[in-house]
């Protein structure tokens, strides 16, 4: 199950300049599990 940390990294990532080319994604926090 994933915890409100990884949730919160992907956000982080996803307002910072390294995601300034991803577009219309869905983009599934999982923790290792199966999407």
């Amino acid at each position: 199950m994933a915890t409100a940390e990884d949730i919160s990294s992907l956000a982080a990532f996803l307002c910072s300049g390294h995601a300034r080319n991803i577009s219309g994604q869905c983009i599934p926090v999982t923790a290792g599990e199966p999407a």
